[in-house]
């Protein structure tokens, strides 16, 4: 009988080098997939700053409003036509962005007239103007909201107070932009809603916000003033779609 020898040179295992390698490919291969996906990412939100400011700036050529030459600026806000009546801060109209969202928002001291929801003459020009616009630029939109928002001080004319004061005035720009400018709401999702008193401008997205706060968010008269506003909400597409069709103003 021979000994049997053992294989030493058989080893399924794989080297220390062996897994090291395997680590960096695999580490190699994530960096190229997040690079990647946040170059996407970046296109997606150079497209939607450009449309943004491509719909802003025709928004100031049609109603006839400033638009700065800085634009946006670095805190993405740019105001557009100036209230000498203390309005947003000194703005009939103001437009922010954040992302894919633009928000336009409106002097109430221009569309409306005080506790009554049925847009002035002028009110309903302004809206007709930038629904104008927005008509053209709706291929690139995938959702409009309407807020409808009010101060603290307390109306006695509508049964559930700021709440449906501010629902009848966003309903009121719902119906103007449907009806006299065109826009589809089933292509848009267009909704309407109202936030009453209780979103003053200072109010942020997240974190508690008490009474005292929103008193005090209320404390002047400027302050009531910016509070009094509609707000209406563009959601842009992360992709570019092209806006083919004709459209009819």
């Amino acid at each position: 009988m021979y000994p049997i020898e053992k294989d030493n040179d058989l080893n399924f295992w794989p080297s220390f080098a062996d897994t090291m390698l395997s680590f960096v490919l695999v580490f190699v291969i994530i960096l190229g997939v997040v690079a990647i996906v946040n170059r996407e990412n970046a296109i997606s939100l150079g497209i939607a700053y450009k449309n943004q400011e491509n719909f802003v700036s025709q928004v100031a050529e049609r109603t006839g409003f400033s638009y700065p030459e800085h634009g946006f600026g670095r805190g993405g806000v740019v105001c557009l036509g100036h209230d000498d009546g203390g309005s947003q801060n000194g703005c009939i109209l103001s437009a922010d962005r954040d992302l894919h969202l633009l928000t336009l928002r409106f002097s109430n001291q221009v569309l409306f007239a005080s506790d009554e929801y049925r847009l002035t003459p002028q009110g309903a020009l302004i809206i007709e103007q930038v629904g104008s616009v927005l008509k053209t630029e709706a291929c690139k939109l995938y959702r409009i909201q309407i807020e409808g928002h009010t101060d603290l001080l307390p109306t006695a004319n509508y049964a559930y107070g700021n709440l449906e004061l501010g629902a009848m005035r966003s309903i009121a720009v719902y119906s103007h932009l449907t009806q006299q400018v065109g826009l589809d709401p089933v292509r848009n999702l267009m909704s309407v809603t109202s936030y009453g008193e209780y979103k003053p401008t200072s109010r942020m997205e997240r974190g508690a916000f008490t009474l005292e706060e929103l008193v005090g968010a209320n404390a002047s008269l400027s302050e009531r003033s910016i509070n009094r506003r509609i707000e209406i909400q563009l959601f842009y597409r992360t992709q570019e779609s092209g806006c083919t069709e004709e459209v009819t103003n």
